[in-house]
């Protein structure tokens, strides 16, 4: 049921078009937070993984001598905001469902993100 559940995930992401244009400026400490604001700006989701990957590059910066530093004032907003769309583009086009799956086994919380894409999918 997983992976019927991350196949239907998948296709409807790849069906989503990825924005064209480039925002004035954004202001973020984080890549969580630039993940979060570019959804709510462009009114869409993003891809499960592309969330994964800003939670472990934001875990990658403790202990580092920039942790402290917003994210904003060491990278410009479009690098970032560039970079977000060009994983982006891999994760909807490329991805396995049944990589997905086995994620989702290992992650409880899978379904706050998956419901936003499949809101109607059943428990």
């Amino acid at each position: 049921a997983l992976v019927e559940l991350a196949k239907k995930y998948q296709e409807h992401m790849k069906k989503i078009p990825l924005p064209t244009g480039h925002l004035d400026a954004i202001v973020f400490v984080n890549w969580k937070g630039l993940a979060q604001n570019l959804k709510r700006l462009y009114r869409q989701p993003l891809h499960y993984l592309t969330y994964m990957l800003c939670k472990e590059w934001d875990k990658s910066r403790f202990g580092s001598e920039d942790e402290g530093k917003p994210l904003n004032t060491i990278l410009s907003w479009r690098d970032a905001e560039d970079a977000i769309w060009k994983v982006e583009t891999v994760h909807r086009t490329c991805t396995s469902p049944i990589h997905l799956a086995m994620l989702w086994l290992g992650d409880p919380e899978y379904h706050v993100i998956v419901n936003e894409v499949i809101p109607s999918r059943s428990s």
